[in-house]
C-alpha cells in the first residue's frame, strides 16, 4: 500500500449528489488502486453512518455565538482551500467501519444523502455547531466524501 497524501491522492470535489453518485458508479466496478486504509464499501460504510447520525433537527434555528463560530472554524477546516485535514481522529469508534463490509454499503450511501437531501427540517442540529442549514450540511457531507474516495484512484 502507497502511503497517501496530498501528492498522491487524486484531487476530488463534489458540488452535488449525482456527481457523488457517477464517482460511485465508477469505483464499484472495483478497478482502483486503495491508497488509504479503507475500501470503497468501507468508506461508504463510514460515510453513511456519519450522515445517518447528524439526521437530528434542533431546538432551535437559531444558533447561539459560540455555535456560529465553532461552525465557521470546524466548516472552515473541512471545506475550506485545503480540504479535509489528513489523520483527522474519528471521535466516535462506531464510525469505524468492520473489514467486512459489503458493496450494499454503496447504496447504504446513496440512501443516506437521500435522507439528507429530503430532510423535512429546515436546519440539522450538528454538535458543538448548533443548528445548520441542511443545505449546507449536503456540501458538508459531499466534501467529507472526496475527502475518503480521494484515497481510491480509479487504473487508467
Amino acid at each position: 500500500m502507497i502511503t497517501p497524501s496530498k501528492t498522491t491522492r487524486r484531487p476530488l470535489k463534489f458540488k452535488t449528489v449525482d456527481e457523488l453518485n457517477a464517482e460511485l458508479d465508477q469505483l464499484k466496478t472495483g478497478n482502483y488502486q486503495k491508497l488509504g486504509s479503507w475500501n470503497l464499501p468501507q468508506a461508504c460504510r463510514h460515510l453513511a453512518m456519519t450522515i445517518e447520525g447528524s439526521l437530528t433537527p434542533p431546538e432551535s434555528d437559531v444558533p447561539t455565538p459560540e455555535e456560529t463560530a465553532m461552525k465557521e472554524k470546524f466548516f472552515g477546516m473541512v471545506m475550506g482551500p485545503e480540504g479535509m485535514p489528513e489523520k483527522m481522529p474519528i471521535g466516535n469508534p462506531a464510525l469505524i467501519p468492520a473489514e467486512d463490509c459489503s458493496d450494499a454499503e454503496i447504496e447504504h450511501l446513496r440512501a443516506a444523502f437521500q435522507s439528507l437531501v429530503t430532510y423535512p427540517h429546515k436546519c440539522i442540529k450538528v454538535g458543538r455547531c448548533g443548528p445548520v442549514p441542511a443545505v449546507e450540511l449536503i456540501d458538508l457531507h459531499l466534501a467529507h466524501a472526496a475527502h475518503h474516495l480521494s484515497f481510491l484512484v480509479v487504473n487508467s
